[in-house]
């Protein structure tokens, strides 16, 4: 079963980080990061991202 859990995490320079997945290379995810000085701006960052990949999704079917 996949991890389903969030990817942000606090970094040693105080800035929170979020992963997310930008596509999938040869079965293996290639991930893209966010950057923000509070956790909710990088959640909000992510579900950008989010909807960003999605969008780009529809257009290819």
């Amino acid at each position: 079963m996949s991890r389903r859990g969030e990817n942000i995490y606090k970094r040693k320079d105080g800035r929170w980080e979020g992963r997310y997945i930008k596509c999938y290379m040869d079965g293996k995810a290639k991930y893209g990061y966010v950057y923000a000085k509070t956790y909710k701006d990088v959640k909000e960052k992510l579900n950008i991202a989010a909807q960003f990949r999605k969008e780009a999704g529809k257009a290819k079917t």
